[in-house]
């Protein structure tokens, strides 16, 4: 995990002062009562102010926000927290490029979660922006989680931090082995299960489609049916893209049986 390295003791001090003019002001004020405005573990804002712990970027934009008043004091702030990790960022890059690659089992276990291929794709869209608060938003995820997920695309040589904080994808595509059992893509296949049916509630349906075929199957012709799912996928990607994306999809084809072979029971992949 990258160490965080906005300058955390500058904003103690600002911290610590914006709580010692609010104590002036009402001497009931206490610091139990600002951690509770914010959500947070008094134990935990204690913890901070003497040094002894240091804070996510989630909640240091909410300190800086609560205790900040100047716009353009915020943004400085947390920019040179975004630039100083670009910039470690930057310091990984590993020189190499070809247009794509199969990822390794141990590699596909480094990067099982689905935001890591997000990522990939997020790159690729109109308006991309290097900037951690941003990919977070986008993505949903934490800014550790954008962090880590940075420094092992750029481990495994999949993408380049430039100077001009722009990223370079290395790699045009990246896919897996087909037909394997790696627990790690199982893993990343319920988290994205789990994201399809979280769109089912939160993404309007012009904007996702979300479909399902019930069928008899001659299983024979298995071999058949997943050349057919993934030729539909590289047509897809042809059309997909286009010249400008501007959003990033996850298409996901399942195909399962419902029922059990009559002698045992059929696992699928």
């Amino acid at each position: 995990m990258l160490k965080h390295l906005i300058d955390q003791d500058n904003l103690r001090s600002i911290v610590k002062s914006h709580l010692e003019n609010a104590k002036k002001k009402n001497p009931l004020f206490s610091l139990r009562a600002f951690a509770k405005k914010m959500n947070i573990s008094a134990g935990g804002l204690s913890s901070f102010l003497a040094g002894k712990t240091d804070y996510s970027l989630e909640m240091l934009e909410k300190l800086v926000y609560e205790t900040v008043p100047s716009p353009e004091e915020r943004k400085d702030i947390l920019q040179k927290y975004n630039k100083l990790v670009i910039e470690q960022l930057r310091n990984k890059n590993i020189s190499g490029l070809s247009d794509s690659r199969v990822l390794k089992e141990d590699e596909i276990s480094f990067i099982q979660d689905w935001y890591h291929y997000a990522l990939l794709f997020l790159i690729k869209t109109k308006g991309f922006r290097l900037d951690i608060l941003w990919i977070s938003k986008r993505l949903g995820i934490t800014t550790e989680e954008v962090e880590l997920a940075l420094s092992r695309l750029i481990t495994l040589n999949l993408i380049q931090v430039n100077e001009d904080q722009t990223v370079t994808l290395l790699k045009n595509s990246v896919r897996t082995s087909d037909d394997v059992v790696v627990k790690a893509l199982r893993t990343m296949h319920k988290q994205m299960l789990m994201l399809a049916t979280e769109s089912i509630d939160h993404t309007p349906v012009d904007l996702r489609d979300i479909t399902s075929l019930t069928l008899p199957v001659d299983i024979n012709n298995l071999a058949k049916a997943k050349e057919i799912i993934r030729k539909c996928q590289d047509d897809l990607m042809t059309v997909l893209p286009d010249f400008e994306p501007t959003e990033v999809y996850q298409l996901l084809f399942w195909l399962y049986p419902v029922i059990n072979k009559e002698e045992g029971v059929l696992n699928p992949l």
